[in-house]
């Protein structure tokens, strides 16, 4: 009768599945979560919605909300400039029909904390501009079980002048 032996492949396939096991018993016991059933989590979603629903494609918002929008909308978004000099041809150059700022990202807009409001500027010449109308605010909750967090999103048209 001859003995059965294990050859180098076979070791090494009963090594990696040991390993396997192993590794998915330590990950289910470090985390109370298994990787492949988490849910996505994604903030805007009400904005990404009414985005859209909106006819036009090009799309710049504050610094902030480019990446969650982008990943749930299939509009062309940018991000919007610190100088709002820049702004006009920006708009231009990329066909620009809506803006979009926020109070989640940096801090609420206010005259006590301009200096820490990403694209601060910007977003005042948006305000008090006639070459823009507000069409939308948008109220978010990203809250969970542990923490409330609430955004308010507002969205304007970018008022094209007549030729």
């Amino acid at each position: 009768m001859k003995k059965a032996q294990l050859s180098n492949e076979s070791f090494m396939l009963i090594f990696l599945a040991i390993f396997m096991v192993v590794m998915v018993a330590s990950a289910f016991a470090s985390g109370k979560y298994f990787v492949l059933n988490v849910n996505k989590s994604v903030e805007a979603n009400k904005t990404a919605s009414y985005l859209n629903w909106l006819p036009e494609q090009g799309v710049m918002s504050q610094i902030g909300y480019s990446p969650e929008l982008n990943y749930q909308t299939d509009k062309n978004i940018i991000s919007m400039p610190n100088d709002p000099d820049d702004l006009d041809r920006l708009i231009k150059d990329y066909n620009i029909s809506y803006l979009l700022y926020g109070e989640r990202y940096w801090e609420k807009w206010r005259d006590y904390n301009f200096d820490r409001v990403m694209n601060h500027d910007t977003i005042s010449y948006i305000m008090f501009s006639p070459k823009f109308k507000l069409i939308k605010v948008i109220y978010e909750d990203y809250g969970d079980m542990t923490e409330p967090r609430f955004d308010k999103i507002f969205i304007y048209l970018v008022v094209k002048e007549e030729q």
